[in-house]
């Protein structure tokens, strides 16, 4: 089964990648239990952990720097 080696392979590279630019505790707690949930083939879980993210991820898709400007002029 060298395309699930392969699957999985890219996962780790993935997650890898977004932990080393996480710094919150908690977002890196769900990405270690979502890791060794698809470690055992719990895929599901590791799935429905992957929603505590959803917020998150949000958050930071939706920070706009310009608004740190308009706040710092206005002291």
């Amino acid at each position: 089964m060298r395309w699930l080696e392969d699957y999985y392979n890219e996962f780790a590279m993935r997650m890898t990648e977004f932990m080393g630019a996480v710094e919150t505790r908690s977002v890196l707690a769900s990405c270690i239990e979502i890791s060794r949930d698809v470690t055992s083939g719990a895929y599901y879980k590791a799935l429905m952990t992957c929603r505590k993210l959803f917020d998150f991820e949000q958050e930071r898709l939706s920070y706009d720097p310009s608004s740190l400007s308009e706040h710092a002029a206005h002291y």
